[in-house]
């Protein structure tokens, strides 16, 4: 046992420390980018292009209404321009003669309407056709909401892909249908519906072609937002990262302030505990065998008792020999290399010679090997307690018994006849340290003392300590 190092407490407090918390333990690192942000970048791609979806749908829409209108609108202001002259008759007498077919065939071919047209159909307003540029039969247009809507004064407009509305009419695909109120010379209200067809080809080429270009501009918008969705998991990644990094940090810098503390408490008590071994060791050692010589001269009246197989002489080395063990690190040389069993039996034999009295030990059946500081104890404990025993009580009986399981050792210093004038706690609290002074030691490994009476008028004197693991 290293005295003047740090208390076994002590050590195993700050081993322990050392277990549960590695001063070269990293701190710990966390992926740059987690499964979790990925779902998240995932969601808001989703997210992003059902918005540019939605709004290129819009778009697109917004633009094929407006192209629409803007073509409907051009092919009104031609209709009108050129046919309402021509449709006076028309609402004068109800039909158009074979001469003002003629005029309407001949300003058509004259014309850029005529160029521009695919065919024309003139309605009277009661949805039957007066005049048209297409053969075939056609049904009654008043049904119709485009017709309707010219009736009103509006443009009817619709886009036809296939020619579902009149089957009976051979007409190119794609073409664009116009519905176009006409007033005639000097009418507010209309007097006939114009019904004007033209090439959808190359408005729905400029249609596809502007389309693409709000598509492609859609897809850039959301790769521009995908990349900047990306940075900002990826800098809210790296954020989160050095968090905990800093967080770790913090922790280890508290547990480094706290170690500190803790060394400095246990320095502290490691001192305190020095003080303490240091007062027991020379109670326990020279005190001791110093109170035996003075008690062995002068018991009694009479002269020393002619068993004692120590002189003063051998007493004094003896004494010597103790102290300069405490100087040389408050261990007991001669018993690091004993079992046991032989240094306890040690501590009996002392005894003996130093008193002359008789003492039955049974100590053999103890661990052969077991800590240094802990077997320095338990003969410190069969010293002090034989000592007792010879200060406060009868002369003769008393033993030593020790036993051992695979967890604790038990010792027993039992005696007769203590003196009837002798305290009650007289064997544990004096002047000196005496069994305080072990009682604390002891403290160190888990160890409890205890006094009580036996059946023999004198004391017991039993100590318990768990066996430490080798």
């Amino acid at each position: 046992m290293a005295i003047l190092g740090q208390a076994p407490e002590v050590q195993s407090a700050l081993v322990d420390d050392e277990k549960a918390r590695p001063l070269d333990a990293p701190t710990p690192q966390s992926k740059l980018i987690s499964v979790e942000d990925v779902f998240y970048l995932l969601a808001a791609i989703i997210a992003f292009g059902l918005i540019l979806y939605l709004l290129g749908l819009s778009i697109v829409q917004q633009f094929r209404d407006a192209e629409s209108r803007s073509a409907a609108m051009a092919n009104k202001a031609y209709t009108q321009g050129i046919l309402d002259p021509l449709v006076t008759e028309l609402a004068e007498e109800g039909t158009l003669t074979s001469a003002h077919n003629d005029r309407v065939n001949e300003v058509l071919g004259n014309t850029s309407l005529g160029k521009h047209l695919i065919g024309l159909v003139i309605w009277d307003l009661k949805g039957e056709v007066a005049f048209t540029t297409l053969e075939g039969r056609f049904e009654s247009a008043l049904g119709s909401e485009e017709f309707q809507a010219a009736l009103n004064g509006d443009l009817g407009i619709e886009l036809h892909l296939e020619n579902v509305e009149n089957p009976g009419v051979p007409i190119p695909v794609p073409y664009f249908e116009v519905y176009v109120p006409l007033y005639g010379a000097n009418s507010t209200t209309p007097v006939a519906i114009g019904e004007v067809y033209t090439d959808a080809t190359a408005m729905l080429e400029e249609m596809a072609s502007a389309e693409a270009t709000v598509w492609w501009s859609l897809g850039g918008g959301l790769l521009g937002l995908s990349a900047l969705a990306f940075i900002a998991m990826l800098l809210r990644s790296r954020l989160a990262h050095q968090l905990e990094v800093a967080r770790n940090l913090a922790k280890l810098n508290k547990h480094y302030r706290e170690r500190a503390v803790r060394e400095r408490i246990a320095a502290t008590q490691s001192n305190e505990q020095l003080l303490n071994i240091l007062g027991a060791e020379i109670h326990d050692g020279p005190v001791q065998m110093l109170s035996l010589l003075m008690l062995t001269l002068g018991r009694g009246d009479g002269p020393p008792p002619k068993n004692i197989a120590m002189d003063k002489r051998d007493l004094a080395e003896h004494i010597m020999s103790d102290l300069r063990a405490i100087s040389g690190g408050l261990i007991l040389p001669e018993i690091r290399n004993l079992s046991l069993s032989n240094a306890l039996r040690l501590a009996v034999t002392r005894h003996q010679k130093m008193t002359g009295d008789t003492i039955v030990a049974d100590v053999a059946h103890l661990p052969t090997k077991v800590d240094a500081g802990l077997a320095i104890c338990l003969y410190r404990f069969v010293q002090e307690g034989l000592s007792n025993s010879y200060k406060y009580a009868s002369p003769g009986g008393v033993t030593v018994v020790a036993t051992a399981d695979d967890k604790t050792i038990d010792i027993t210093i039992s005696d007769q006849d203590t003196k009837a004038d002798t305290p009650k706690s007289s064997m544990t609290k004096n002047s000196g340290l005496g069994l305080q002074g072990i009682r604390n030691r002891l403290a160190v490994y888990g160890g409890v003392i205890s006094l009580t009476d036996n059946d023999r008028g004198g004391k017991d004197l039993h100590l318990t300590v768990e066996l430490l693991p080798q």
